[in-house]
């Protein structure tokens, strides 16, 4: 039996909302009446968010190329080393600097030590921007949302 999951990230992987995580997950809930499990986690240090079995990719955000499994692998495990405190890695197609959070995941996936999550939100596709707005304002940040099957 798969698992589906809903979740919301700030964009910055080191954000913890100060105050309002309550009325985000009450906004979050409104959003899913058939979601069960709906709830906050925060982390004391970076997690990877990831997609689960809707895994397709990871891109260059600079130039488009594909990225190497194995390349993309090594780099996540030198950045567990120091429990995703940096992110920083120099992309091996165009050799420019930038982080694992800001790589293009398709389907989309990140870090972050604070997210909002729903198991199967029952939803049928992804939350709109309009949708969305009112818990990036309460959370005083920018959102990216993860769906991800197990």
């Amino acid at each position: 039996m798969t698992v589906d999951y809903l979740r919301l990230i700030p964009e910055d992987p080191y954000y913890i909302p100060a105050q309002n995580q309550s009325v985000a997950l009450e906004e979050f809930s409104r959003l899913l009446p058939a979601g069960v499990e709906i709830e906050i986690s925060v982390y004391d240090t970076a997690h990877f968010i990831d997609q689960g079995e809707n895994f397709e990719q990871v891109s260059c955000p600079f130039c488009g190329s594909e990225l190497a499994t194995d390349w993309w692998q090594d780099a996540m495990d030198e950045a567990y080393k120091n429990l995703f405190e940096n992110l920083s890695v120099t992309l091996p197609c165009c050799t420019r600097q930038t982080s694992l959070n800001d790589l293009d995941y398709r389907m989309p996936a990140g870090f972050a030590r604070f997210v909002l999550s729903a198991r199967n939100p029952n939803l049928g596709r992804n939350l709109t921007d309009s949708e969305l707005e009112p818990i990036e304002r309460v959370l005083n940040c920018k959102i990216r949302q993860i769906c991800s099957t197990y």
